[in-house]
């Protein structure tokens, strides 16, 4: 079954790339007479995927647009992206040719087609699902306009109020709950079920979006079985939860319509008139009010964010909006008959829609047929993205776009301005809302949630940056558009938007004498504010090198989610006067009074359906004393296939101790290394590691009798062969890994798969056994040990932490430049809690660096398992039938096995060429080149000394590695574990097959005329093969299997090193056990054998886990001390907040470098000093270090195949498996000597903090 199960996610794969591949190449078909988009490159099969970056990509796409013109395309993994940097040619293509261009997309990530499902009207696909549930939108939204939203967003606008002046650093919470209650009583006429749309909207985010589910990544998982893809798992308990809830919702209406008491609603509106729309399911009326709902919930709350975010940058403007409210309103919150009135308010609204528009990338369009626009050419299929950051930074339409502007909207002279007051500006039919027939609905809805929210936020609040923030220069925001590059391509621009500098002008010139504007505005500081003379001091003082790529922004701090929201920031949120916060209160209370407001209703029990069929996503965590008794925000961290979840509140000028620490480093989520390097690594380096040598093992014989003609004397010359290999690879091993660490391990894998490739053409063009076929073979031992090696020390470099310097608060250096402060885990995109809020004490937390790290290591360390294992699958089931394929159809055998060799050899150079590419730029991997070779001085560098990293010398670099054994825990154990398990690999696959056959000819079942022929034993006995292969069989794909489980044990219960001790015991067990037997065949032992030979399986299978892992924590230097852990630092001094804490891009510079010729920015792969004292990395041993690993393991091979050999003819068929029993037991005695280590230390470190 599993290997039924991996033939078909593998052929899965095969067939998705090839049908990329052919789409792709017919979309490349120009037609007589067009051209093809300009765009970038990129690279085969993936395209330009490597060059997105996963936060804020749009800029990346908008200054694509600067280089390529307003319109180009991208290809991203097979698929044509066309990207609109215009909205005139938006406008053209997307408007004027809707009958085209009004599909979607497919999304991968759902279980239903979100083209056909019916289930998502922003999704489907232009058809009659897509034009009665249209049909139905537009009849709510006209009755819900008509009934001014039944002041819905003047009654929950109170409450929001409320909770602002009570948690106001819980602003995320409040503006999110006011969106989603007003949207709760629209869609079904109660608030209560807020919470369970707020995440019923988070979880489809995540199924819809780009950088969300994995199966929008890699869309061959969603055909894979639930339990072998997690990642369909998620979906199908999602899609199931959503179902459930919207009938929950659906029933509750019709029992309210049935006792009377049911309140206006859309829901009502479509049960009252349940014929009428047409439905063809009994659900689809609930999922179509269900959508309006959620996207409302996901969309509206971004602005009200952004609002925030741009009066604590732009606080000039804050005092003009109140001053109209107040003019307008007095002292009474803003009402929907006041639209008309406060024209500002309108246009900052409009304005925060523009700057930070909430689907930068813009709602994506396909197009059903070839088109051509001004002789372009674009292709059937494309996926059409009108770009609205881009779109909202033209600056022949917006001039000075990256400043928070809503002047722009309401003064003359501006191209934007437009009249009535009473009317314009609006977001009424902006291009936020989408283009064509596919333009949002629920406009007038958004519309009315941000004027009655952000109206009643500027009533009653003063928004400001703490004072603390500000004791430094502001930064000015980077600078996206560039008009010069959109001026040279004005293809399709529109040209009767562009204005002269005098026009712009007009208007705006300076009075003699200053108005009530320059008196507020000469009273703040911000960024475009300052005279000539404190920018160009300012400038000089953040000035930064020519080769570093742009400014730090701090405004675009955003989530990498399909909506972008400004994640949560600290800032001063103060009731303007005690008489308006009164006044709130008392509204608020008064509602109460008449029931108006009524607490959120849990739907799935307790923990909200954790472990149950229905629920909110997987492995949720409570944290009862950080929420004080109440439900806070939700935090999603990605830890591995998971979603944990973390709930989270604080206080002003308080620290919870569940809340993250602040700092001024940011580490990279598990592995440090990018999803290229790490499927480069797995699907590379890991799976074919074994497959060639599985294969030449498996056809080595068919060399000599078929190619070469030789029939006698097969067994010898191939344990001649197998031998020589095995000398080899003792030299070699030790030699590569010590080559890695001057080179690279990049460079030898690379190098170790080209000489596999090439040895294996060789072996074609051997004409004798001895020399020529021994030579061959001696070649494709220094390959394969080289890639068998690197599969170590590649490892380590998965999983080194990367810590980045973040410049914007100062940090308290140690000499050598690194920081003693370490952040936590950079937040995902559905972060709504202040979570990543700059914290006044900057406690380093080593505990949760050295978890993270581990437990990414051991989880990789099982994966790497569970790859290497199906490398053998890969050569079983592809590589091998070659030759019999190849004879089927007409070929002769000697052809056969060549064109098998040549076919594998080629395999072996394209992943040789995957490495070069798919391992670029390792983690740790720096400056390791061809040049280190021989060269150990680094004098001729650039960098500051304190960033020069010592070569050792290659007799040097070996004792290091030898000396780790005895000096690091870890190492030492890893080399112990690498010893059995390389020994147990030999002791399944040649004495269990040798035990099988010995007793099938003792007991005279089998004669064969040649038992040292392999051939001639699996010809004359067929039996004793076929059991030999079945156990065998059974062994390896128990340790097939079990390889996640224990890279999932190592990860989690690593102290004292149980899996590995687990591991031994089930070594000793098994292998005593075997040895005792006196008959291979089940029937004999009633079955008893079969869990022997799993024994066997977990045997080596935990070994081999347990033991990279262990090297791979080791070399990361990551002994385990739970004590020193809690070990706190008492010097830590004091961070800046500052309103965008959080996540800090990883190139960000800094500002004050430890000397003059030390690089801008910082870098440090190693684990940063615990509390308990200095740490240092191995990190440049590792290639040693693994070389070390292969070495010991091949002397294990070459102790249980000599001495083993000799005592299964001197002392009996179980004499090998005894050996290795002894071997675990070995292995135990020094696990366990280990773990009595560790505890001896932990109570001397106990005594010694007491």
């Amino acid at each position: 079954m599993a290997a039924l199960t991996l033939i078909f996610a593998a052929s899965s794969l095969l067939i998705y790339v090839l049908w990329k591949a052919f789409t792709a190449s017919r979309s490349q078909r120009i037609p007589a007479g067009l051209k093809k988009l300009p765009g970038p490159k990129g690279y085969p099969i993936i395209g330009s995927v490597p060059d997105v970056p996963e936060k804020n990509g749009f800029i990346k796409f908008a200054d694509w647009g600067k280089e390529y013109g307003p319109i180009y395309q991208v290809n991203l993994a097979g698929s044509n992206h066309v990207w609109i940097s215009s909205d005139q040619i938006a406008r053209d293509l997307l408007s004027k040719k809707g009958a085209i261009y009004s599909d979607r997309p497919h999304i991968p990530a759902l279980l239903s087609d979100n083209r056909t499902s019916a289930q998502y009207l922003p999704l489907l696909s232009k058809n009659e699902g897509w034009t009665r549930q249209r049909k139905f939108a537009n009849v709510i939204m006209r009755e819900s306009e008509k009934a001014m939203f039944n002041r819905y967003p003047e009654t929950e606008a109170k409450r929001m109020l409320v909770e602002l002046l009570d948690k106001p650093e819980r602003y995320n919470h409040a503006l999110e709950s006011f969106i989603a209650r007003v949207t709760c009583r629209l869609a079904w006429g109660r608030s209560e079920a807020s919470d369970e749309l707020k995440q019923r909207a988070r979880e489809l985010l995540i199924g819809v979006s780009p950088t969300g589910a994995l199966g929008n990544k890699i869309p061959f998982v969603m055909s894979l079985p639930d339990w072998l893809s997690p990642a369909k798992a998620w979906e199908r308990r999602r899609a199931g939860t959503e179902r459930r809830f919207f009938e929950i919702m659906q029933g509750q209406v019709e029992q309210d319509i049935q006792e009377k008491k049911a309140t206006q609603s859309w829901m009502k509106l479509f049960l009252d008139n349940r014929s009428k729309w047409g439905f063809t399911y009994e659900l689809e009326g609930a999922y179509a009010v269900g959508m309006h709902g959620i996207a409302g919930a996901l969309t509206i709350a971004a602005p009200m964010q952004t609002f925030c975010l741009a009066m604590c940058f732009y606080p000039q403007y804050l005092p003009m909006l109140q001053e109209e409210i107040d003019r307008v309103c007095g002292d009474r919150l803003p009402r929907a008959e006041d639209r008309p009135n406060l024209p500002f308010l309108r246009a900052v609204i409009r304005e925060c829609l523009r700057w930070r528009p909430p689907v930068p990338t813009g709602i994506p369009h396909a197009l059903t047929q070839d088109d051509e626009y001004n002789g372009y050419f674009i292709p059937k299929g494309s996926v059409m993205h009108p770009l609205e950051w881009a779109i909202a930074r033209d600056p022949t339409v917006f001039p000075d776009p990256e400043a928070f502007n809503p002047l722009r909207w309401v003064e003359p002279g501006w191209p934007t301005y437009r009249e009535p007051l009473t009317e314009f500006p609006t977001v009424i039919n902006c291009s936020q809302f989408g283009y064509g027939r596919r333009t949002c609905q629920g406009q007038t809805v958004a519309d009315e949630d941000m004027f009655i929210g952000i109206g009643s936020i500027a009533w009653l609040f003063n928004i400001a940056r703490r004072p603390e923030d500000i004791s430094g220069p502001i930064p000015e925001p980077a600078v996206v558009a560039d008009p010069e590059k959109v001026e040279n391509h004005s293809i399709g621009l529109n040209e009767k938007a562009s204005i002269s500098q005098e026009e712009l002008n007009t208007g705006t010139e300076e009075p003699t004498s200053p108005t009530k504007e320059d008196v507020i505005l000469s009273k703040y500081m911000y960024p475009g504010s300052f005279p000539v003379a404190i920018k160009d001091t300012i400038r000089q003082a953040v000035e930064m090198p020519k080769q570093a790529a742009s400014k730090i922004d701090p405004t675009l701090d955003y989530s990498t989610l399909l909506i972008a929201k400004p994640l949560p920031f600290k800032f001063s949120l103060t009731p303007r006067d005690t008489a308006r916060a009164a006044t709130a209160r008392k509204l608020y209370n008064e509602g109460v009074e008449k029931g108006d407001y009524k607490k959120s209703a849990e739907y799935w029990g307790e923990n909200q359906g954790k472990g149950k069929q229905y629920g909110w996503s997987k492995n949720v965590e409570i944290d009862r004393a950080a929420t004080a008794g109440s439900r806070s925000d939700l935090t999603h961290k990605r830890g591995g296939m998971r979603d944990h979840v973390l709930w989270w509140c604080s206080r002003p000028g308080t620290t919870s101790s569940d809340e993250p620490s602040s700092s001024t480093m940011i580490k990279m989520l598990g592995f440090t290394a990018t999803r290229v390097q790490i499927s480069t690594y797995l699907f590379g380096v890991a799976l074919f590691s074994i497959s060639f040598l599985v294969f030449l093992n498996s056809s080595i014989s068919f060399v000599i009798t078929q190619r070469i003609g030789q029939s006698h004397n097969v067994g010898d010359a191939v344990g001649t062969l197998g031998f020589a290999d095995e000398l080899v690879a003792l030299v070699a091993c030790p030699c590569w890994g010590l080559l890695s660490d001057r080179v690279g391990v990049r460079t030898v894998v690379v190098v170790g798969y080209a000489i596999v490739g090439i040895s294996l053409w060789v072996f074609m063009a051997a004409g004798n056994v001895y020399p020529e076929l021994l030579l061959a073979r001696l070649l494709f031992s220094l390959g394969a040990t080289a890639t068998a090696t690197m599969v170590t020390a590649i490892l380590p470099a998965m999983t080194v932490v990367k810590i980045v310097e973040d410049p914007r608060s100062p940090a308290r250096r140690r000499p050598n430049g690194a920081s003693h402060a370490m952040a936590p885990s950079i937040s995902s995109e559905l972060t709504i809690t202040p979570a990543r809020f700059r914290s006044s004490d900057l406690v380093p937390d080593d505990t949760t660096v050295k978890k993270d790290m581990a437990a990414s290591t051991s989880h990789l360390a099982g994966l790497v398992g569970m790859f290497t294992g199906s490398g053998a699958l890969v050569a079983l089931l592809i590589f091998l039938p070659l030759p019999t394929r190849f004879q089927n159809i007409g070929v002769k055998p000697a052809a056969a096995v060549a064109d098998a060799f040549y076919i594998v050899g080629t395999i072996a150079l394209l992943v040789s060429l995957g490495c070069f590419f798919g391992l670029r730029k390792l983690p740790g991997e720096e400056g390791k080149t061809w040049r280190r070779l021989i060269r150990r001085d680094p004098q001729k560098t650039h960098d500051a000394p304190s960033s020069r990293e010592r070569i050792l010398s290659y007799p040097r670099l070996f004792k290091e590695s030898v000396l780790l054994g005895f000096s690091s825990p870890n190492i030492g154990l890893g080399y112990v574990g690498g010893f059995v398990a390389r020994a147990s690999s030999v002791a399944i696959s040649l004495f269990i097959p040798l035990f099988t056959n010995t007793y099938f000819l003792s007991t005279g079942e089998c004669k064969v005329p040649d038992p040292s022929d392999p051939a001639s034993v699996r010809d004359a006995c067929p039996k004793a093969y076929q059991l030999a292969a079945m156990l065998t069989g059974i062994s390896q794909l128990i340790a097939l299997l079990c390889a996640p489980i224990f890279g999932y044990l190592s990860a989690h219960y690593r102290r004292y090193n149980l899996p590995l001790l687990v591991a031994a015991a089930a070594g000793i067990a098994g292998y005593s056990a075997f040895g005792s037997l006196a008959s291979p065949v089940p029937k004999d032992s009633s079955g008893g054998i079969f869990p022997v030979v799993a024994l066997l399986g977990i045997s080596q299978i935990g070994a081999i886990v347990c033991s990279l892992a262990l090297l791979g924590r080791g070399i990361n230097n990551d002994e385990t001390n739970d004590e020193a852990s809690n070990h706190s630092d008492d010097t830590a001094q004091s961070s800046n907040g500052h309103p965008s804490a959080g996540a800090t891009p990883p190139r960000s510079p800094t500002l004050t470098p430890a000397s003059e010729e030390s690089p801008l920015l910082q870098q440090n792969y190693s684990r940063p000093p615990s509390a308990a004292g200095p740490s240092k990395s191995h990190n440049h041993l590792k290639g040693s270090i693994a070389g070390t690993y292969s070495l010991l393991g091949g002397f294990g091979i070459l102790l249980l195949t000599k001495a083993g050999g000799a005592l299964f003819d001197s002392k009996g068929p179980g004499a090998p498996f005894f050996m290795m029993a002894s071997f675990n037991a070995l292995l135990l005695a020094v696990a366990i000597a280990v773990a009595v280590k560790e505890v001896v230390k932990g109570r001397r470190a106990e005594q010694h903090l007491r």
